[in-house]
């Protein structure tokens, strides 16, 4: 569970805001979102990994980044006088997350039946990526190019050496 919920972080980790931020002449809102998610996530980590060990440590890392990611937005959005809304595809985001949450929920229903803990984490693991690309691909999340690259990973293709008999 805390590598599903680490996942989450996914929205604040697909850019660099720190350029941005000096290009228009505010280098400290970095700092202040750095300040701001270490303030957060210190105690809310003790706090919520005794009541969920690992995964709770996770859950408040998350959370104290989303934190810190508003404010940094925010802040984004005054400096470029553009509106919240227009700064990240939140519907293409929000969709993203909906199919990660149902593939996590299949593939946590389906490692709780294996009793053996590796045979588990195997069975979660394709469990969650087969569910993750056949939604993902229903929704249009994963494009054609993603589709045929993942089918090569799939078949170990990248494994075969050309040229070689």
């Amino acid at each position: 569970i805390p590598f599903q919920v680490f996942q989450l972080l996914l929205l604040h980790r697909f850019a660099a805001y720190g350029l941005l931020l000096q290009a228009v002449d505010r280098p400290h809102v970095p700092l202040i979102a750095a300040i701001v998610t270490i303030a957060i996530n210190a105690p809310l980590s003790v706090l919520l990994s005794h009541y969920a060990g690992p995964a709770g440590a996770a859950a408040a890392t998350v959370i104290a980044t989303y934190i810190s990611s508003v404010y940094t937005f925010r802040e984004i959005s005054r400096s470029l006088d553009v509106s919240f809304t227009r700064l990240l595809p939140f519907r293409a985001l929000a969709t993203t997350l909906v199919v990660s949450l149902v593939s996590a929920a299949v593939a946590y229903a389906i490692a709780s039946f294996v009793s053996a803990p590796s045979w588990s984490l195997v069975a979660a693991g394709v469990a969650h990526f087969a569910v993750f690309v056949v939604l993902g691909r229903a929704v249009k999340i994963i494009g054609a190019s993603e589709a045929a690259f993942l089918t090569t990973l799939v078949q170990l293709r990248f494994l075969r050496t050309r040229g070689v008999p």
